[in-house]
């Protein structure tokens, strides 16, 4: 068996071993990876274990454990094992379906107690796989978020490919010149999984803004958009910039008609463009300058009078002609309004405007006063909740309004 140690710098920008501190108290993190001859656990072995952690000085000790002979898995596992003693959290890459499960398929075989159960195991991909859409990669594969980020990578393999280069090299006789050059190939791969398992951490920062982790600082109302900027806890690695088409919020509804929520588009007016880089993200969100409808819960207790199209209190209604009324449903128990609008994807901005009642999408109603009201409100929370431990109106609207656009 060979094992190697290197240090290694990382330019990562979002502090993974701190943010586990914050959520677990202290907690000391380490990261793993695994090579194998195959996908069955039953058939096939391990070759290669990388596991990292970070130093005091902020560099970081990887540790690779290579079976060179086929015949030091269960050496390389007890290695593991004793390794794992020091630490109490496991980052690790789609560890929970594959490299868990395999590394205690082989322990098993080889006759090793070997459990994870006194480790949290914190699975990047499972924790990013909901946020798909909002990343566009074309799949969620480490590489894939490496590039997302602008992590460098030599090596050009994958693991399956590498399958035969270890075949290979097994076969190969130690006084062959070649052998020393696809044991480095096979190390490298391993090395720029590790290295790129702690980069790639910088993919949490994005998820921020799903999870409501910033504070809105600015709010503007223009001719045309409701203009918010926010300052986001952790740094963004790469900027973005995109846009999306508004009347897909809420998509995710199963009960979401086939041609709900579509509203014809005013010159592009449907379109929320959104900008971040560092610490700093702002958004851009139409105003829409149209008639909608104000829809009473209680529709039990109105009519619906079909000459004006709108729904009043039965106490008021008794007055009215009964030819000139009925009872109103939960569809037509409405009042209209005219005025300008942006959407939101939830009752968070209160009263809540709609185009028709099953629709996801609602809006609410913005101008000079309403939004003067609005940033009062801001800073008084602000001033009040110093520890910010939860989020104000409107840091959960914006959450609230990418979770519609991408989840």
């Amino acid at each position: 068996m060979i094992t190697v140690t290197d240090i290694f710098h990382s330019e990562r920008l979002y502090d993974m071993e701190n943010e586990i501190i914050k959520k677990y108290g202290y907690k000391k993190a380490a990261y793993f990876d695994i090579e194998t001859t195959g996908f069955s656990s039953k058939s096939q072995q391990i070759y290669m274990i990388g596991a990292a952690y970070k130093n005091e000085d902020g560099t970081f000790t990887m540790i690779q454990w290579f079976d060179d002979t086929t015949k030091d898995e269960s050496k390389m596992l007890l290695m593991f094992r004793e390794f794992l003693k020091d630490f109490d959290v496991l980052i690790h890459f789609n560890g929970n379906t594959f490299d868990v499960p395999f590394v205690l398929n082989r322990a098993l075989k080889h006759g090793i107690h070997f459990n994870f159960d006194k480790l949290i195991l914190i699975d990047v991909y499972k924790d990013i796989k909901k946020y798909k859409n909002f990343f566009k990669t074309p799949d969620l594969k480490q590489k894939s978020i490496e590039a997302f980020l602008g992590v460098f990578r030599e090596d050009q393999y994958n693991g399956g490919q590498l399958i035969e280069v270890y075949k290979e090299f097994i076969n190969l006789k130690e006084n062959d010149a070649s052998k020393n050059s696809l044991c480095s190939l096979l190390m490298l791969h391993n090395h720029d999984d590790m290295m790129g398992l702690v980069n790639i951490c910088d993919i949490y920062a994005y998820t921020d803004i799903f999870e409501g982790r910033f504070k809105t600082e600015t709010i503007a109302l223009t001719e045309d958009s409701l203009m918010i900027g926010c300052k986001l806890e952790s740094a963004l690695k790469n900027p973005i910039f995109d846009m999306y088409n508004y009347t897909m919020c809420g998509k995710g509804s199963k009960k979401r008609r086939a041609n709900e929520n579509i509203i014809v588009p005013r010159s592009g007016s449907d379109i929320i463009k959104y900008e971040a880089h560092g610490n700093m993200f702002k958004i851009l969100i139409p105003v829409i300058e149209m008639e909608l409808k104000y829809f009473y819960e209680n529709y039990k207790d109105y009519y619906y009078l079909p000459d004006e199209d709108t729904a009043i209190h039965k106490s008021v209604a008794q007055f009215v002609d009964k030819n000139h009324r009925k009872k109103a449903t939960k569809e037509n128990c409405y009042i209209k309004k005219s005025g300008k609008f942006v959407p939101q994807t939830d009752n968070i901005f209160q009263p809540t405007f709609k185009i028709n009642h099953n629709d996801n999408l609602m809006f609410f109603e913005v101008n000079n006063d309403i939004i003067a009201h609005i940033i009062q409100d801001e800073d008084t929370y602000h001033h009040l909740s110093k520890k910010n431990t939860s989020c104000s109106l409107m840091d959960t609207y914006v959450k609230e309004l990418f979770c519609g656009m991408y989840l």
